[in-house]
């Protein structure tokens, strides 16, 4: 089984049908809870006991062993090549590690590690060659009955925050006070709600995050390439942000945020680099240099942009505020789940070459249509 042919499959394991919210580096317990079928609570909390802490933020190499040689899983040196079945895989990151479930070819996780980080080892269950049907993943979708869901987990929630107020009130009696913090401090404990799960980011905490690699048409990027990735990212994406890798000879970008909206965002990225690259070949000769690429940058500037003035300042407030909530929590998402720590850089600018072919170029993306999977345009809409 070569790594290239691995078809991924977004799974969190069942962690937020189980009612956990928010950001975490669950990759132990969210493989586990696939690979074996077990409940995502039932190995998050047998993680918690061996390791003496939550399993929120990773478990190491040692516990991990430990808890899956209890359940008869067997640890295997990996050698190039994968084999057939359920198998838990171990990567080595820059930071630390990273645990994801493989079943028979496929990734199940909440990202593609195979994209940027090194397979060491795996584990896997000898009974019936590693097909047995306990071992099949679990979706969300099967969460068991009695996991708790995204609206019953909000209305503890609202109760939580509902008794904070009590407790901050100056009309509160101190009986109400210590009541109202006793109750509540009861009720985190016991859904594994920390202080920053209770913040302005809980409104998005429901939220599926991922993140995917697009490379570029050459070695290295254009800068018509970068100015498209922004133009995808904040004018209409913003709820995806991106950066970029080189992996081996070649350049990529990596988009991150929630799930369907990385997947358009990264669609129309593909479209519009094919589309403004065949375009430059075909009126300039190419599209890296010269007249070809100011007849890039002219049409990723010309591209359709969001006119504010179609929604009032109220609805513009609400639509920045929600969707600065959402690259925050996107951003905690990939440092705790990929490692990754992203630094801001400006983009270079770059001189006129061709303002004749850059004005071609604006011409021509100004009429191409900007729209979602369903045809109905999605820039900016984040209402």
């Amino acid at each position: 089984m070569e790594n290239q042919k691995l078809k991924f499959v977004w799974n969190d394991g069942g962690r937020a049908a189980s009612g956990f919210v928010g950001s975490a580096g669950d990759c132990v317990a969210r493989a586990i809870a696939i690979a074996t079928g077990k409940p995502y609570r039932e190995v998050y909390g047998a993680l918690g006991e061996i390791a003496g802490e939550t399993a929120r933020n990773g478990v190491i190499q040692q516990y991990t062993r430990q808890y899956l040689q209890s359940l008869g899983w067997l640890q295997s040196g990996y050698e190039g090549e994968l084999p057939k079945g359920v198998l838990i895989v171990r990567f080595k990151t820059a930071r630390s590690g990273h645990l994801a479930c493989v079943v028979d070819g496929e990734i199940h996780d909440t990202w593609d590690p195979f994209e940027d980080h090194v397979p060491i080892e795996y584990y896997r269950h000898p009974g019936t060659d590693g097909t047995h049907p306990t071992l099949a993943p679990r979706r969300i979708s099967e969460a068991d009955p009695g996991d708790m869901t995204h609206d019953q987990y909000a209305k503890i929630l609202h109760r939580i925050q509902a008794l904070r107020k009590t407790a901050s009130n100056d009309a509160s009696t101190e009986g109400e006070i210590r009541n109202a913090v006793r109750m509540a401090q009861t009720l985190m404990l016991k859904h594994n709600l920390s202080e920053a799960d209770l913040t302005e980011t809980e409104q998005v905490n429901g939220t599926e995050m991922t993140r995917r690699r697009c490379y570029l048409n050459g070695k290295r990027a254009c800068r018509w390439e970068t100015r498209l990735a922004n133009y995808v990212t904040t004018t209409v994406v913003p709820t995806v942000q991106h950066y970029f890798d080189r992996q081996a000879k070649r350049t990529a970008y990596f988009f991150y945020g929630p799930r369907d909206d990385v997947d358009y965002a990264i669609d129309l990225y593909k479209e519009l680099l094919v589309t403004i690259a065949t375009s430059a070949r075909l009126n300039h000769g190419g599209y890296a240099r010269g007249s070809g690429a100011s007849y890039a940058k002219g049409y990723v500037d010309g591209l359709p942009r969001f006119d504010p003035e179609s929604i009032d300042a109220k609805g513009q407030e609400m639509i920045r505020a929600r969707m600065l909530t959402i690259r925050r929590e996107a951003k905690l998402w990939l440092e705790s789940e990929c490692g990754i720590s992203l630094c801001t850089k400006s983009e270079s600018s770059s001189g006129m070459h061709d303002p004749n072919a850059y004005a071609a170029g604006q011409r021509d993306g100004s009429t191409h249509s900007v729209s979602g999977r369903s045809g109905v345009k999605r820039i900016a809409d984040l209402r």
